[in-house]
């Protein structure tokens, strides 16, 4: 037969485990819910840019999404059209 031992340490040892779990699970289902709430962002900004491609404040901020989304290079490239707009724009410099 075997024999379990409920000691104190094995039981706060299982707490533990479950709370790291129960955190792991949280960061994932947040992980998602933001990701999928970051893809709407840049699609509405997508959406107002093909109605006004001259809008230096929705393409900025379009650049700006995506660079925290750390989608550098696309980051990049917005940043690279908003100064072929307006080469002073300080928001980008």
């Amino acid at each position: 037969m075997v024999y379990f031992s409920l000691s104190m340490n094995n039981i706060l040892f299982f707490i533990e485990n479950v709370i790291i779990t129960l955190i792991i699970i949280s960061v994932f289902l947040y992980t998602l819910r933001t990701w999928s709430h970051n893809e709407k962002i840049i699609k509405r900004y997508n959406n107002m840019i093909s109605k006004d491609p001259a809008n230096i404040t929705t393409l900025n901020n379009r650049c700006v999404e995506l660079a925290s989304q750390r989608k550098y290079l696309h980051a990049t490239m917005c940043f690279d059209k908003v100064l072929e707009i307006d080469s002073n724009n300080a928001a980008v410099l």
